[in-house]
């Protein structure tokens, strides 16, 4: 790995710097790759080094408060630490870098977006979702190029609704870059692999897919085998006909897509819970340009106004997590108001009462259990 430099001062989720300490927590054997320039406005700095996972807990506690924490783990997979250890004098962010290969390059790209990104517009945008979407009996996901339509009942009182973006409070973590709306068939944070988002009809997976890994062991030449098979969403859609939430067929709308096709019909013949969609998510980082590579952080990518992603499979039932970023799908209200894809003013909406959905803000990835 080549040099990195953080510069925590420009990460405007932290607030102020005033009095407050600054760690960067990473592994180890690449400690000495980072170095940190916060403008003299932190009361210390320093890269703190992880030797095992399992003493993430430990380390946190004997840190100085009150602390901004970053996180940066490629030879990790990071376990989100309690409230009880954050304590209410720490804010920590983490960088998803485990569950696909990352390179220097792609850590020090997804720093700048962090120094980009703006935490106070996606809560903007995420209020205005969350006022459309309750005023609206359902939602609809369009994409107008190649004719695919899908009814998503979203007020169910089944679902659950995650943010991962806005200000961090103290005693709050949250992944970067910032910025994603998401909602699974959970209740209470309980995984049932009965339950279904409802939604019907036909959707275009056309966009970029990452192949997101979790714990069981795993070759990454097979993860990047998937994703490579995959990547020819990039501009070769696949359709899928969706039923109560599971992907009934698929169809090529290309000779190049079906190498696509395929290969998710192979991961439905090994494993059927990868026909079920497990997530929806919604991007909302429009500061990202994305990287056409398999890089977790993507999932946040927010194009110009908020991008899907359909995710597939469910960690650690599932030995991957699919995600398909499809900036070209339209999210609509049942009055046709464009929630997400394309570009709309944030402040011009019309007040209105509908159902009330409940957001909760994510510890830590909530479609990795």
């Amino acid at each position: 790995m080549r040099e990195i430099t953080v510069r925590p001062h420009l990460y405007k989720q932290f607030g102020s710097k005033n009095g407050v300490h600054f760690r960067l927590i990473t592994n180890s054997c690449i400690a000495g790759e980072f170095s940190i320039d916060d403008n003299g406005m932190y009361q210390s700095v320093a890269v703190v080094p992880l030797s095992k996972s399992d003493e993430m807990n430990r380390l946190l506690e004997g840190l100085p408060r009150p602390l901004h924490v970053l996180v940066i783990l490629p030879e990790t997979l990071f376990q989100s630490p309690s409230q009880e250890v954050l304590g209410n004098q720490c804010k920590l962010l983490v960088i998803p870098c485990n569950s696909t290969e990352i390179a220097s390059a792609d850590i020090s790209h997804y720093l700048q977006v962090m120094e980009s990104t703006d935490p106070i517009a996606q809560k903007e945008w995420s209020d205005r979702f969350f006022a459309l979407g309750e005023k609206s009996q359902f939602l609809l996901m369009v994409d107008n190029t190649f004719g695919t339509e899908a009814k998503f009942e979203h007020l169910a009182e089944d679902y659950e609704w995650f943010e991962q973006l806005g200000p961090l409070e103290y005693g709050g973590q949250q992944f970067a870059p910032s910025g994603e709306v998401s909602v699974l068939p959970l209740f209470h944070g309980n995984y049932d692999s009965e339950r279904r988002l409802r939604v019907n009809g036909r959707i275009s997976l056309y966009g970029l897919p990452i192949v997101n890994s979790g714990k069981p062991s795993f070759l990454r030449s097979d993860q990047n085998k998937i994703f490579q098979r995959l990547s020819v969403l990039n501009s070769h859609p696949v359709i899928a006909t969706v039923t109560n939430g599971v992907i009934d067929s698929l169809e090529a709308t290309s000779e190049e897509a079906r190498t696509a096709s395929e290969m998710l019909e192979m991961l439905f013949s090994v494993d059927s819970r990868y026909r079920i969609i497990w997530e929806i998510g919604f991007g909302a980082n429009t500061e990202m340009e994305v990287i056409k590579a398999n890089r977790s952080p993507n999932e946040s990518y927010g194009h110009r106004n908020g991008a899907i992603h359909w995710g597939l499979g469910l960690t650690p039932w599932t030995q991957y997590h699919i995600d398909i970023i499809c900036p070209n799908t339209l999210i609509q209200s049942d009055g046709g108001e464009v929630l997400a894809g394309g570009h709309t003013n944030y402040h011009d909406l019309r007040r209105g009462i509908g159902t009330r959905i409940l957001r909760q803000a994510a510890i830590g990835c909530p479609c990795i259990a």
